[in-house]
């Protein structure tokens, strides 16, 4: 907590623009806030995620965004060691990205693998594999990170099931082989 006292002395009233460091500080301490443990709160949740910091001695407030959920805002009392969160749930912090069921996506890439053909999302090789360019498929900026992450889980799964059913084999992520040809 002194650190972190030491480090707010050091600032000047108003808006904070790059709160890394505070986070950091109060990540070490968050524990020792009354209330800090509302909204099921816990210091790490703090990192990389303060938005909006205001400091007006004791007073500290800012925003914390809550993946899908909205946003909370938070209110410390830095001498009475006091935190109270107001919760906005009912705002999508965020616009949701639509589902998306990538099974049928990956079940129309396999059968263009078995049938051999030409496709961009396919990059057929001399040694007789084939490179599923998922980034073509599920392109990086299609969904939040997290998002496409589980998206293209799934889709990996899903070809590894269908083309393994159909003899080939996996040489590594997103690249096959053929039944019966020599290991690559």
């Amino acid at each position: 907590m002194e650190s972190l006292l030491e480090y707010l002395e050091s600032l000047p009233r108003g808006s904070i623009s790059d709160a890394r460091k505070l986070g950091h500080l109060l990540y070490r301490c968050w524990q020792e806030f009354d209330g800090g443990d509302a909204e099921g709160m816990s210091g790490s949740r703090l990192l990389g995620r303060m938005e909006g910091v205001d400091w007006n001695p004791p007073l500290l407030s800012f925003r914390l965004m809550e993946t899908g959920l909205g946003v909370d805002i938070w209110h410390l009392d830095v001498s009475a060691k006091t935190a109270r969160c107001s919760p906005y749930r009912s705002q999508q912090a965020n616009a949701r990205t639509p589902r998306l069921n990538v099974r049928p996506l990956a079940d129309e890439v396999v059968e263009l693998i078995l049938m051999g053909q030409t496709d961009e999302r396919l990059k057929w090789r001399e040694d007789g594999t084939v490179h599923v360019q998922i980034g073509k498929i599920l392109p990086a900026l299609s969904a939040a990170k997290r998002t496409l992450e589980g998206r293209r889980k799934i889709f990996r799964q899903r070809v590894d099931e269908q083309i393994g059913a159909a003899g080939w084999k996996r040489v590594r992520a997103n690249v096959y082989l053929p039944p019966n040809a020599p290991p690559a």
